[in-house]
């Protein structure tokens, strides 16, 4: 999958979890400039957040909430969909791309549950790009 701009990026994450256009659409979500326009790092910052607030990791420990505001979780095939999407773009994507979803995705999802159990599903590249922001919280 090709994505060109920040509109098809956005359309793959609400594929990915139709539940995120939710948050996208919410007064919360500071990454739509005034005029609508929004960014590849702004869409995957977002949706980074998304990620990390799955129902799926209440519980975690090392979740510090001051409101919960618990999304839905991404079901596994979605999650090696997802993955796998990340790693064919971090060398097949246009830079800036590439370059969101390493710092305005993968590293926003370090050192939290949610990155935790992404560890498993993530290539080679993503989890060597990863490690260097995360470490085992498990311990």
């Amino acid at each position: 999958m090709m994505i060109d701009t920040p509109d098809e990026l956005l359309k793959f994450f609400i594929y990915i979890a139709p539940s995120f256009i939710e948050r996208w659409n919410s007064d919360d979500n500071y990454n739509i400039e005034d005029n609508g326009d929004f960014t590849f790092c702004g869409v995957c910052n977002e949706f980074a957040h998304f990620f990390i607030d799955q129902s799926q990791f209440r519980r975690s420990p090392t979740t510090i909430k001051i409101e919960p505001d618990w999304q839905e979780n991404i079901d596994v095939g979605k999650m090696v969909e997802l993955f796998d999407f990340i790693e064919h773009s971090l060398t097949h994507s246009n830079t800036l791309l590439a370059n969101s979803l390493k710092s305005c995705f993968l590293e926003d999802i370090a050192q939290t549950a949610a990155g935790e159990y992404a560890r498993s599903f993530m290539g080679e590249k993503s989890l060597n790009f990863f490690s260097q922001w995360h470490r085992d919280i498990r311990h």
